[in-house]
This record gives structure tokens, sequence and C-alpha cells, in this order.
């Protein structure tokens, strides 16, 4: 069985103001599953998280800017974040996940819509990867130029 996980908190606004410029580094978008399923082999069920719920909690918060990093409920199919990226260029950055057959035009692709990492797993209990859907961190070297 996979289990589900709790729904976020609603953000509320902070009593001091965020720096002008301030920049969220660390978040997931999931779904809308209808839209962007998730992974059969997950080691969680997340509640959709949509492209919007984020935006306003950014807003709330007082957030310029976002980094968005691939959650593994999605496996390696990065189109949820991807299409988030591409809705709002200017204002978020990504994080994706990619094995050693990904071709080099995609990783191109993802860099021109504003990914500028890759997320690798190297956490293991009981000799196998934690979180299901992720990509060991030998296969960054696949991936790294010569």
């Amino acid at each position: 069985m996979i289990p589900a996980c709790p729904a976020p908190r609603a953000a509320s606004r902070p009593k001091i103001p965020l720096p002008g410029g301030a920049c969220d580094t660390h978040a997931h978008v999931f779904g809308p599953a209808a839209r962007f399923p998730y992974a059969a082999d997950r080691s969680y069920t997340p509640p959709d998280a949509p492209l919007e719920t984020y935006l306003g909690m950014l807003d709330t918060l007082g957030f310029a800017r976002g980094a968005l990093v691939q959650g593994s409920a999605h496996g390696p199919d990065n189109s949820a974040m991807l299409d988030a990226l591409g809705k709002h260029p200017g204002r978020l950055r990504g994080v994706a996940v990619a094995d050693e057959q990904v071709p080099s035009a995609e990783l191109r692709r993802w860099h021109a819509l504003g990914v500028r990492g890759l997320r690798f797993n190297h956490f293991f209990q009981g000799g196998r990867l934690h979180y299901r859907g992720g990509v060991p961190l030998a296969a960054a070297r696949a991936l790294a130029p010569s």
C-alpha cells in the first residue's frame, strides 16, 4: 500500500515581510493527477498541489521567485514541473530528474525552460533507494560532460 500524505496548511502572511527579491529554494508541484498522473511505483501519494497553489503561497509569503524540485511521486516524468516553468519563466527555475537515457537534446530543452540542476537520490534503506522513482547518484557520471 502506498501511503497518502496530508494536505498542506494554508500559508498566512508573515509578521515580518521578506526582503525584496526573496526566493523560495525548494518546493514541489504535484498534479493535478488527472493531467499529471503519479508514478505507479512511488513511495507516497501527495494531494494535488498544482502550480496555482504554489504561486498563491509565494504571493502570500512575499517571495518574488521560486525553485521547483521534481518530486519523486511523479517519478522521472518531469511534465508537471516543466509545465510550471514554461508558464512562469521569469519567476521559476527547476531541478529535474534524469537518468543516463535522457538525450542531450532533451536536457537542452529543459535548460531553455529554466531547469538549472538535476536531482539524484543517495538515500538508501534496506539496500534500495528510499524514494521509489528516484535516480541514484551513480547515474550522474553518465550525464556529466566528458
